[in-house]
């Protein structure tokens, strides 16, 4: 059974999202996956998170879910009915009616962004943007960090 496989059923006996890392126990627990990793609770919670960030092998399909205890692993039935299952992090749905602003930023901030947007967090300025509007730069912080760092270690 692969990593998704597990994930997605313990994430259907729970019912509701839960963090990678404890999926992740829980297979191992099982006996659902296998790990020869010095530790295999990190190897396949950073497993399951990567299929999903890079959407590659994110078979069957797990999303973020994003709440006030921070981030954790979902099924898309599990998902925010305003944040849409099929597309990335920080995307909006073309349903929803948009408005343009235009505004001036301090330094800081657009670098903040900008950071936040190299990250990935979202496919572009206004996804980013909006994204980060919504949860709060501050509870990103941590994740843009991890991100920024995971970037720099390929090179």
């Amino acid at each position: 059974m692969t990593a998704q496989q597990a994930a997605k059923k313990i994430l259907s006996e729970a019912g509701e999202p839960m963090r990678s890392r404890e999926i992740a126990r829980i297979a191992l627990s099982k006996g659902d996956v296998t790990s020869a990793s010095k530790d295999p609770v990190f190897s396949i919670a950073t497993t399951i998170e990567k299929n999903i960030r890079e959407d590659r092998y994110n078979t069957p399909k797990l999303v973020f879910i994003h709440s006030s205890d921070g981030r954790k692993i979902g099924l898309p039935s599990m998902i925010n009915i305003s944040q849409d299952a099929s597309k990335p992090l920080g995307q909006t749905t073309t349903q929803r009616k948009k408005k343009r602003i235009s505004l001036d930023l301090p330094d800081e901030l657009y670098n903040q962004i900008q950071l936040a947007k190299q990250a990935k967090l979202a496919d572009d300025d206004e996804g980013t943007i909006s994204l980060l509007l919504k949860q709060g730069l501050s509870f990103y912080a941590p994740e843009i960090k991890k991100r920024l760092m995971e970037q720099l270690e390929s090179f």
